[in-house]
């Protein structure tokens, strides 16, 4: 546009309004404080289960979901209860598959804040066959990624990591057919909201059984 005002010259010079100087003075003002960002203060991964205090196995499909809720923290209810979190999507609607899954997730994690399961001091792994809540996912020395232009997938990172410091935040990755949370997540007939039902001896793999990007790194 200042091209345009200007007959198309890039030589002349222009005369800027106030608004669009007091644009530039901003961001050359935030540029210019060489302010330093906090490094994400997270614990690095692991794949021993016992180092997390909720492990959360969730699938999705277009109409729903389902999470098996494992509850490891001997503090906040009984060690090793198993729940299963179910709901349908509301108002009868479908969701993609690339955005079910990290909705599933942060919905989850949504409910068991509300719950009291889980806090900003939890160590939470979530165990998925959805790839980029894996391969997206906050590297604990750095702070890097953890961060998507997706909105679904964003929500879930926001979810995962709000008001958590100094403890482990991490998603594993399993193959969708050896997803435990698959079958349940296919139930065509589910309420709208949010059910929870204790599950008696279920047995689901443990953390070593699944693959994590950087728990070598």
């Amino acid at each position: 546009c200042a091209v345009m005002s200007n007959h198309n010259s890039f030589d002349e010079p222009i005369t800027l309004s106030e608004r669009v100087r007091n644009a530039f003075e901003n961001i050359i003002d935030r540029i210019t404080r060489d302010e330093h960002v906090e490094i994400w203060n997270h614990q690095p991964p692991s794949s021993i289960t016992d180092h997390y205090d909720v492990i959360i196995y969730v699938d999705a499909c277009k109409s729903g979901f389902a999470a098996y809720v494992v509850n490891l923290n001997h503090d906040n209810g009984t060690p090793n209860d198993v729940h299963l979190v179910r709901s349908a999507w509301p108002d009868g609607t479908f969701v993609h598959s690339a955005h079910a899954e990290p909705m599933a997730a942060a919905e989850t994690i949504k409910y068991l804040r509300s719950r009291h399961v889980v806090n900003d001091t939890t160590n939470i792994a979530i165990v998925t066959d959805h790839r980029a809540m894996v391969s997206g996912q906050r590297i604990s020395s750095s702070g890097y990624k953890g961060f998507s232009t997706s909105g679904p997938l964003n929500g879930f990172f926001i979810q995962l990591y709000q008001g958590a410091n100094g403890v482990r935040r991490d998603s594993f990755y399993v193959e969708g057919h050896l997803n435990g949370a698959d079958g349940p997540s296919r139930v065509t007939h589910m309420a709208p909201y949010i059910v929870c039902t204790p599950v008696e001896n279920m047995k689901l793999p443990g953390l070593k059984s699944f693959w994590h990007p950087f728990e070598d790194a």
